[in-house]
C-alpha cells in the first residue's frame, strides 16, 4: 500500500499518509490489500491537485467548524436530581447533566430548598452552557418546574418544590468523542 500512496501523492501532488488512506478505504491491516480491490482516489480529498491538504487536515477543520457551531446553539435538555435534608433550610446536595447539540456537561452542587426530601427534573433550556460557577431557583407544582438564572431559563417536568441552587459546571464529553469511545469499546475503528 505504501508504494500506491507514494505515487498517488506524486500524481496529485498530496501528502496522505498510509494511515490515511487506510482509515478513509476502512482498512484495519495496510499490509493486508488484495488484487482488485478498489480505493478511494486520492485527488477526491484535495480541492486542487497541487495542494498539500491532507484528510487529516480536512478531517480536523470539518470537526472545528462543527463543535464551534455546536457549542453556540443555545438549547439544551438538564437531567437534574437532589435531596433536601431536613435542616433549618432544608440543605442538600444538586447533581444533573446537560444535554446539549455540541456534547455533555456535568454539574454538582448544593441547594436549599422550602421542603425536605428528594427532587428530580427534566427541563429544556434557552441559553448556551459555559463551565465554571452559577446559580438558579427552580420551582414545581403538579408535575410542571421551571428553573431560572444569570442568562438561562428552563422548564419541563419535575417534582414539587422550591428550591435555590449553587452548581458547579464542567465538560464531559462532545458527541463526536462519545461516539469513538462507543466505536472502540465495541472493536470498531
Amino acid at each position: 500500500m505504501s508504494e500506491i500512496v507514494a505515487d498517488g501523492n506524486a500524481k496529485y501532488g498530496t501528502s496522505f499518509t498510509v494511515d490515511d488512506i487506510a482509515n478513509l478505504n476502512g482498512i484495519k491491516d495496510p499490509n493486508k490489500i488484495y488484487a482488485g480491490q478498489k480505493l478511494a482516489r486520492l485527488a477526491e480529498w484535495s480541492d486542487h491537485p497541487n495542494s498539500q491538504f491532507s484528510y487529516a487536515d480536512a478531517q480536523n477543520y470539518v470537526e472545528g467548524v462543527a463543535d464551534n457551531f455546536a457549542k453556540n446553539i443555545p438549547f439544551y435538555v438538564d437531567a437534574s436530581g437532589g435531596a433536601g435534608f431536613m435542616t433549618p433550610v432544608n440543605l442538600g446536595p444538586t447533581k444533573g447533566l446537560f444535554f446539549t447539540a455540541w456534547g455533555v456537561y456535568s454539574y454538582s452542587g448544593a441547594n436549599a430548598s422550602l421542603s425536605a426530601g428528594p427532587g428530580a427534573s427534566l427541563t429544556f433550556g434557552v441559553g448556551t452552557i459555559s463551565e465554571g460557577f452559577s446559580w438558579g431557583v427552580q420551582g414545581g407544582a403538579g408535575g410542571g418546574t421551571f428553573q431560572a438564572g444569570p442568562g438561562f431559563i428552563e422548564f419541563g417536568i419535575g417534582t414539587p418544590g422550591t428550591s435555590l441552587s449553587g452548581i458547579y459546571t464542567t465538560e464531559v464529553a462532545s458527541w463526536r468523542d462519545i461516539s469513538r469511545m462507543v466505536k472502540t469499546f465495541f472493536g470498531g475503528q
